[in-house]
Formats: structure tokens, C-alpha cells, sequence
């Protein structure tokens, strides 16, 4: 899979691929509201609350795409909102990978009707 200009080793048609990305995306829901609890907790300044949240986005990149993946895509773990960005291209380049095979796929009938219209 290609996005933010760089190939990575993953497919949204493989079994194998979605489950490492469906278990790291549960390590990453449970990381962010821990360092969002952690932020508040410890009085964090919002610098450093932005940095957690980074850091937590870069080890789920890393999980998904391979380690050295958020390195590779130029994350540094001090903007979030690239790293949100970044998040939004792979997600466009799942739907797209897997929209190009749906698109090449035959329309499976729904019913009798349609079954006997073929």
C-alpha cells in the first residue's frame, strides 16, 4: 500500500493485516485515553499533552505498518496534527485499495427476482 509518498507492506484485503491493525487500533484506543488521563492527572501543559497524544499515534504506525513506519513518514513525535493527517491518508488508502477490487467484483444477487432476471 502507497500513501503519503511512501510503500508500505500492507493490504486492506489481507486477513492477517486487519487483525494487527483491529488489535493495535484497541492498544491505541486504550493508550490515547491513558495519556489523556495521565495529561490531566499530572497537569501537563498542553506542549506536552501534544506530544503524548503524538507519541501514542507514532507506536500505533509502528504496530500497523512496520516498525520505523511514523519515522518513515516523517513523524517526530511533536505534531499531532500531522500525525492526524497522516492517519486520514492511510485511512483513504484502505478505502481506495479496497474500493478497486469492489469495483472489478460482480454484483452478487440479492434474491429469487434478481437470480432469475440473469
Amino acid at each position: 500500500m502507497i500513501f503519503h509518498g511512501q510503500e508500505f507492506e500492507f493490504s486492506s484485503l489481507n486477513a492477517n493485516d486487519i487483525e494487527r491493525m483491529e488489535q493495535a487500533n484497541a492498544r491505541f484506543q486504550a493508550a490515547s485515553h491513558a495519556e489523556a488521563a495521565r495529561a490531566e492527572r499530572e497537569h501537563l501543559s498542553y506542549s506536552n499533552a501534544l506530544r503524548g497524544q503524538c507519541r501514542v499515534v507514532m507506536q500505533f504506525m509502528d504496530e500497523v505498518f512496520g516498525a520505523g513506519a511514523s519515522e518513515r513518514l516523517g513523524l517526530d513525535g511533536n505534531d499531532l496534527g500531522k500525525a492526524l493527517n497522516i492517519v486520514k491518508e492511510a485511512k483513504a488508502a484502505i478505502v481506495a485499495e479496497k474500493q478497486a477490487f469492489q469495483a472489478d467484483a460482480a454484483p452478487i444477487p440479492q434474491n429469487r427476482e434478481q437470480r432469475r432476471a440473469q
